[in-house]
């Protein structure tokens, strides 16, 4: 041994650095055979922080810095993924940064207040924001679940709003294309077809290609968000509730002071079932429509669990025939989806009443506050919801599953899709 370890040395330290450089340019088959991202291994968790238009070099230096001390798999959890470079806050020059979803549910009160601060002090000359008379609302996802509260206090106060998600912008006196990030193709391809005069934008992340084409921008000032939004979804939510207030009162309408406070829900004992049952009606009638459709999106996304939102009145006109004992019912609103809650769960169907009204079925309540605000509870209650429904059923949330390249640009002058 005294002669052929020293002899076969250089062969040893070789054959072990050959190993090494084996395992750890064995890409695919960490990318395939890992799913979680407590069992990623170092060369998979750098690579999430590649994005399509940008390195974040620093993320990536401190994600090997870290697992160099842990010696264990690298998980992403506790880092943000790469943004544009686009992705820069109007007042801070700093990108959007990307947390958790539980993260993001314990930090919306403040990413909230902070929002409606930076909203206030824009909103504050109502005569630089006047009032359209039929406004288009255009964005895609989330941003167009939102659009459905705004529009629906527009209209109660007379301004004949509409919302679309993309196709031609009409005889529109002002169109308005929302999104958080800034950069949705089809909502930046409509604003295009806009004439510059009759352009506005509501984006969290200032500046953006959607921003570029604005002749004005309305900005919630950059607030972290999670995959699936959840502080990003409430403040483009809130922007569009109090620009809805400036045209239509003048001024944002005082609840906004103290919204953030009502954040902080329970939810009644009915996750465990929520977690066994195949498919989710969300229904919610006037401004509430906004909570079903977020809501289902959010089952979808974070629970890949399959869901449709319905609007009230269309609700009782067939769709609820196909209640059954593996779909579960979240209602939203006041006294008619109350009443559809009891006669569901009197059916021996599961049912959420989510609202002001009293009910016998499982219940969170919703203070009665203006639409818009209301909006945002009720949709605070759906994400923690979903948020539990998602740990129940072990789905890591914000790993998606399929990519999808041509949704986002990086350029106002970037052709949509």
């Amino acid at each position: 041994m005294r002669i052929v370890l020293p002899v076969a040395r250089p062969g040893l330290i070789s054959a072990g650095l050959l190993a090494f450089l084996m395992a750890w340019d064995e890409f695919f088959y960490a990318l395939i055979f890992t799913s979680s991202p407590a069992s990623k291994t170092v060369p998979v968790a750098l690579a999430e922080f590649t994005g399509r238009y940008s390195l974040d070099f620093g993320q990536m230096a401190a994600c090997w810095r870290r697992c160099r001390r842990c010696s264990s798999p690298c998980s992403s959890k506790s880092t943000s993924p790469a943004v544009s470079p686009r992705a820069q806050s109007s007042k801070e020059g700093s990108p959007m940064s990307r947390i958790s979803m539980s993260e993001g549910l314990r930090q919306q009160p403040d990413a909230l207040a902070a929002a409606i601060a930076t909203l206030t002090e824009q909103l504050a000359d109502p005569s630089a924001w006047p009032a359209a008379r039929r406004p288009l609302f255009v964005a895609m996802g989330a941003s167009h679940a939102a659009l459905a509260a705004c529009v629906h206090r527009l209209r109660a106060a007379g301004i004949w709003a509409a919302r679309a998600g993309c196709g031609p912008v009409g005889d529109a006196d002002l169109v308005v294309g929302v999104s958080q990030s800034g950069r949705s193709a089809e909502t930046v391809a409509m604003l295009r077809e806009a004439p510059p005069e009759r352009r506005l934008a509501v984006v969290n992340v200032a500046p953006s290609p959607l921003a570029e084409l604005a002749g004005r921008v309305l900005s919630c000032g950059s607030v972290a968000d999670s995959k699936v939004s959840t502080s990003g979804f409430s403040v483009t939510l809130a922007a569009l509730g109090m620009l809805g207030d400036v045209w239509a009162d003048g001024r944002p309408d005082p609840v906004w002071r103290t919204l953030p406070g009502l954040l902080a829900v329970d939810l009644p004992p009915v996750v465990e079932r929520v977690a066994e049952c195949v498919a989710v009606d969300v229904v919610g009638g006037g401004a509430s429509l906004t909570a079903a459709e977020e809501g289902a999106l959010l089952l979808r996304e974070a629970c890949r669990l399959p869901a449709t939102a319905a609007e009230t009145r269309q609700y009782l006109h067939g769709p609820m025939e196909s209640a059954g004992p593996r779909t579960a019912h979240v209602i939203i609103g006041d006294e008619r989806e109350a009443e559809l809650a009891a006669q569901l769960a009197g059916a021996g169907h599961l049912a959420l009443y989510v609202g002001p009204c009293e009910s016998d079925v499982p219940r969170v309540a919703v203070p009665r506050i203006p639409p818009v605000a209301r909006a945002i509870v009720e949709n605070a209650v759906l994400q923690r919801l979903v948020a539990a429904v998602a740990e129940v059923r072990g789905v890591p949330v914000g790993e998606f599953r399929f990519s999808v390249g041509d949704t986002k640009v990086d350029s106002a002058a970037a052709e949509a899709v």
